[in-house]
């Protein structure tokens, strides 16, 4: 019983050792790296902004919004694949348009379908009587554009920048 004592003993001795051999850890200090407020300001000819603000122009940052629905080019191969598909597209909408059919996300993936559209690469958007749509095709690229009830309008196209082929409204 003494040695099962005294080995108990020698790791409680042993614990509380090595524990006051341990390091603190680290705190942070006064001198750490924190983030710093600026204050952004919007640039205003004649007007000095106060100090330690940052000046940007207003007109630029919302051209920049807009940057995501821009197009980037279009590969070759993906140009001529886009082409081939713009009559037939064109003339499935027309048709649709000009049918006297509801002109809704359905009809027009339909017809888009039937113009040699893979199916899975369209996407459609609007309401009722105003659809747009997008879709990629072989090579790399869209065809997009959009139909109503007065007129069907596409094109053969680069990715927009967000991707995809087709642009949202109001990002």
């Amino acid at each position: 019983m003494r040695t099962a004592l005294s080995g108990c003993a020698a790791v409680m001795l042993l614990a509380v050792v090595l524990a006051g051999c341990a390091s603190p850890a680290d705190t942070p200090t006064a001198s750490s790296a924190s983030p710093t407020p600026t204050c952004a300001v919007a640039a205003q000819p004649g007007v000095e902004p106060p100090a330690g603000c940052v000046v940007y122009d207003p007109e630029q940052n919302m051209a920049s919004n807009e940057t995501y629905r821009e197009r980037m080019a279009q590969p070759e191969a993906g140009r001529i694949a886009g082409e081939a598909l713009l009559e037939p597209v064109t003339t499935a909408l027309t048709g649709l348009r000009s049918s006297g059919a509801e002109l809704t996300d359905d009809a027009v993936r339909a017809a888009l379908a039937a113009a040699g559209v893979a199916e899975e690469h369209i996407q459609t958007t609007g309401s009722e009587g105003a659809i747009a749509f997008g879709a990629a095709v072989a090579g790399g690229g869209c065809i997009f554009g959009g139909v109503t009830a007065e007129a069907a309008t596409v094109e053969v196209g680069g990715y927009i920048m967000d991707g995809g082929c087709l642009a949202m409204v109001g990002h």
